[in-house]
Parts: structure tokens; C-alpha cells; sequence
């Protein structure tokens, strides 16, 4: 047993062979990153048009005169809206494991969108919404004047606290 191999208390045959093993993992996360920001990027354009399609039947929704034409319309939304929530959310896990943001990508209309879905599954205080969409405060409170513009949503206080919730016509 060499100096060199009693300092480091290992073979500097092993010391390569180890070298060698982190390069091939090396080359093999980045291939992963490959794979993941790829993953992104579908589940952004998938987010983006389920997004879109909810927009359009919203606006549907709105030129419908029928009651029972509506509920059905809200029946589709509601299921379109868990989703995108379940979309949204898988897009999340994988940002979180890749250096890409997809809610960036996103238009103002469409942030609206995902604002509205989350207050429809009931998680209308501005403290879940802001860690669930992890939007800046100032960002998601100009979502929520916007859509209190619209008469979208209302703004209901239990004591100290604020709910939104959405208006039904």
C-alpha cells in the first residue's frame, strides 16, 4: 500500500473507477433534465389549452338563455376545472425538479382562469391561493380586482379574515 493510497484509505484504482462512475451519472442527469423540461413544456401547452377551452365555454355559458343549458355548461366547467387543477398541480412537481416556470408563460386571462378554478374548489382565502399558484401578492390581489370588476367573484369577511367566492348568475 502506496502514501497515496493510505491517505486517501483507498486504492487510486477505485479512486478512478469512482471518477469514471460520477461522470456516467453526470451524463445521465442531464439527460433527465432533457427529459423533464420536455415534460414541462407539454404540460404547458396541454394547461394552456384546457385553459383555453374553459374560456370558451365560459363565454358560451354566457350567451346561453336556457337555466338547464347553463347547469350543464357549469356541470362541464366544474370537471374541466378539476382538470386543470390536476395539470396545474403535476406541472408544479415537475418544476420543482426543473429550472423552468411555466406560470410566467401564462397570459393574464389565463391566470385569471386558474384563480377562478381554485375558488371554485373552495380555496378562496388570498394566503391558499397565494401558495398554491405562487404568484407575487401584488400580482395575484390585481387578478382578484379584475375579476371583482367582472362581477366574477365577491369578496365575502368573516371576521378579520377575507373569502372569495364565486357569483352566480
Amino acid at each position: 500500500m502506496g502514501l497515496r493510497a493510505w491517505l486517501l484509505g483507498m486504492d487510486p484504482e477505485e479512486v478512478k473507477a469512482l471518477a469514471y462512475h460520477v461522470q456516467e451519472l453526470e451524463k445521465e442527469v442531464i439527460q433527465l433534465k432533457a427529459q423533464v423540461r420536455g415534460l414541462t413544456e407539454v404540460q404547458t401547452r396541454t394547461l394552456k389549452d384546457l385553459l383555453r377551452l374553459q374560456a370558451n365555454m365560459d363565454k358560451l355559458r354566457d350567451k346561453l338563455d336556457a337555466k338547464a343549458d347553463k347547469k350543464e355548461i357549469d356541470k362541464e366547467l366544474e370537471s374541466l376545472s378539476r382538470l386543470v387543477m390536476a395539470v396545474y398541480d403535476k406541472l408544479k412537481e415537475l418544476e420543482s425538479v426543473s429550472e423552468l416556470s411555466s406560470l410566467e408563460s401564462l397570459e393574464p386571462n389565463e391566470k385569471e382562469l386558474l384563480v377562478l378554478d381554485y375558488i371554485r374548489r373552495g380555496e378562496g382565502s388570498p394566503s391558499k391561493l397565494l401558495s398554491r399558484l405562487q404568484l407575487s401578492s401584488r400580482e395575484l390581489y390585481d387578478i382578484l380586482r379584475r375579476l371583482e370588476k367582472k362581477k366574477k367573484i365577491g369578496k365575502v369577511r368573516k371576521g378579520r379574515k377575507v373569502y372569495y367566492v364565486l357569483i352566480e348568475e
